[in-house]
């Protein structure tokens, strides 16, 4: 799902910390948050200036204004773009002349607040969300899986409905070796799937903790659990060479060494860069003494 760059082994470790994806923040850690909610009101104001000019019958003038919301919403997910800022200024000012705003403040300020309100959440939101990753980066540092899940649950209450944390929880109790740390990062991947039913990472991440858990205390319902996830995720996409991958481990530790060889081949060309389902058909080769 997150294309074959995005290395999951190395996700969350050693991050580097460039800007707040959000204006509202990244301008207040840059200049402070008086600063950070002028800038807001006043990107607030040029956002309602294009909504007005959408509609006008001057085809320039109504793509100003579509250009100039465009920019607000982006600002939401992204700082400021130096090459682009100048130009949403300029675009104010010709959008100030051409629909009269100046002369309409009275008019116009229910609305104007109304926006700024909604810029001001967005970046408490990824406040939070920025406070969320530096308690997951805790988790990772932890001295001890205990104190990583406890981490763990601070990040997710500042930011519930974010895969991370879910996917960082099953990685430390799949390395702690503990079956009921694997059980208690089981249970909370699957309220995260509550939320995420069709995040790919999670799905991965609940098969593997469940693969996990047979290793430890090998049971049958284990491997029926994985294999079930990990079909549901293949109906979803049947390229997914992870799924392919992880459902032939689930086949292999079931005994059906032909199921798996024919799902580690299915994902080997689908998974290019790993060396993951080659290793795995090697090793069942020599088992097998061939």
């Amino acid at each position: 799902g997150l294309g074959d760059v995005y290395k999951r082994q190395e996700y969350s470790r050693d991050q580097i910390y460039d800007r707040a994806h959000n204006v509202g923040v990244d301008v207040a850690a840059a200049t402070g948050i008086p600063a950070s909610i002028l800038y807001i009101a006043l990107s607030s104001a040029v956002a309602w200036l294009g909504v007005r000019a959408i509609g006008a019958e001057d085809p320039v003038i109504a793509a100003m204004g579509v250009g100039a919301v465009a920019y607000v919403a982006q600002q939401q997910f992204l700082f400021q773009l130096s090459t682009v800022e100048p130009i949403f200024w300029l675009i104010d000012v010709g959008l100030d002349a051409a629909t009269g705003m100046s002369r309409e403040t009275k008019r116009s300020r229910g609305v104007v607040g109304a926006i700024t309100v909604i810029g001001l959440v967005g970046a408490l939101y990824a406040t939070l969300g920025v406070m969320a990753d530096r308690t997951d980066k805790k988790a990772i540092e932890a001295t001890s899986p205990i104190e990583a899940v406890s981490r763990l649950e601070d990040a997710t209450a500042l930011r519930p409905f974010d895969n991370v944390h879910y996917w960082i929880g099953g990685g430390i109790a799949r390395a702690s070796g503990d079956p009921s740390l694997i059980e208690i990062a089981i249970e909370r991947i699957e309220q995260g799937r509550v939320h995420l039913p069709t995040d790919e990472l999670l799905a991965l991440e609940h098969a593997a903790l469940w693969i996990a858990l047979h290793e430890l205390q090998p049971t049958a319902g284990s491997l029926d659990v994985a294999r079930s996830i990990l079909l549901d995720r293949l109906e979803l996409d049947p390229t997914s060479g992870q799924a392919l991958l992880s459902l032939g481990t689930v086949e292999y530790l079931a005994g059906d060494f032909d199921a798996a060889e024919r799902l580690w081949l299915q994902a080997e060309p689908l998974l290019p860069g790993q060396t993951g389902p080659r290793r795995n058909l090697d090793a069942l080769a020599t088992e097998r003494g061939e």
